[in-house]
């Protein structure tokens, strides 16, 4: 794993003045991965699949944090690197956008597509 330069600056701000939920689909390793990283502590809360009966792309975990956070309809903004947890986050009614670093989607359309965390004006 590695943690691009914009990330602990980002979530630092950003968790002053919202509710930062970090869903994943991982194993409970990546608790100490985020603890080393420092960036544990700017999440309300973790969700990491194999500690629930989901995963998110049969949306079940999405599910978790909505129902615990009361979460509504556009209510919440979901960044992922894989268009196709996008289209299930657009049907749980969460705003998408798709994270491209690397530039491996520049051609695609339908969701907001950034390339770093600057570009999401909250």
């Amino acid at each position: 794993y590695i943690m691009y330069d914009d990330v602990y600056e980002f979530l630092e701000k950003q968790s002053q003045k919202y509710i930062l939920i970090l869903l994943s689909d991982n194993w409970p390793c990546v608790y100490a991965i985020l603890k080393n990283w420092g960036i544990d502590k700017f999440f309300t809360k973790i969700y990491i699949s194999s500690e629930y009966p989901a995963l998110k792309k049969d949306g079940l975990l999405f599910d978790y944090a909505m129902n615990e956070f009361k979460i509504k309809k556009d209510e919440a903004i979901f960044i992922d690197d894989n268009p196709e947890l996008l289209e299930v986050a657009d049907k749980k009614k969460l705003i998408p956008v798709l994270m491209d670093r690397a530039n491996l989607h520049k051609d695609y359309s339908k969701y907001k597509r950034i390339q770093n965390l600057e570009e999401i004006k909250i």
